[in-house]
């Protein structure tokens, strides 16, 4: 199986809360996975840097503390991975 690469479009799941545990948003609830671009700063912030290396059915848990110092931690599950071609 392969790992998210850079550039790669990836399906997560993800869910989204304060450090008090207030939920932000959970698309897991909701069951709605959404693409993002790995590698890059996309919604939810960080998920697109922070889904390289993974592998579909890996989760990972990520603590982001922003410019507005609020502390949110991000669940990831990574659904499904189109691989970008590398060759061009």
């Amino acid at each position: 199986m392969e790992a998210v690469d850079s550039g790669d479009r990836v399906q997560i799941l993800c869910a989204s809360h304060l450090a008090d545990g207030t939920p932000l948003d959970s698309d897991e609830t909701r069951k709605t996975p959404y693409w993002v671009r790995a590698g890059k700063m996309s919604r939810p912030n960080a998920a697109g840097e922070a889904v390289l290396g993974m592998k579909i059915g890996d989760r990972k848990t990520v603590t982001l503390t922003p410019h507005s110092k609020r502390t949110v931690t991000l669940e990831l599950e990574v659904v499904a991975i189109r691989v970008r071609n590398h060759s061009t």
